[in-house]
């Protein structure tokens, strides 16, 4: 697969990134929502990951522009913001799951499949 991680926080992104190529995956990284828009809007991805505590632009904001631009890759939402209503919202804006960090690397890879 062909995974676009979207993620600001560089030590993570670059962890997420590592495990999902020794995984046998592709991952290409952006570090706001306005690099990752313009990414997703380029190439055609598999999945994307998505942060929710973006600079600049916060995720869901993200989430809805990909939707509007007709961008219907799945995407995963992996945040810190872990409630209930912080879940709902994500799914009910076009998230195809919504995974909770800290979060066990398998477990990411299982959504994936």
């Amino acid at each position: 697969m062909r995974i676009l991680v979207i993620e600001d926080e560089a030590r993570l992104a670059e962890f997420v990134r590592q495990g999902l190529g020794q995984a046998g995956h592709l991952a290409d990284g952006a570090d706001n929502g306005a690099t990752g828009l313009e990414m997703a809007a380029a190439t055609p991805y598999d999945a994307i990951l998505l942060d929710l505590m973006l600079p600049g632009q916060n995720g869901l904001d993200v989430l809805r522009n990909l939707r509007e631009f007709g961008i219907d890759t799945p995407v995963i939402i992996v945040s810190a913001l872990g409630g209930t209503e912080h879940v709902i919202r994500g799914l009910d804006a076009g998230a195809v799951d919504y995974l909770r960090k800290p979060f066990a690397f398998e477990e990411l890879l299982a959504r994936l499949r």
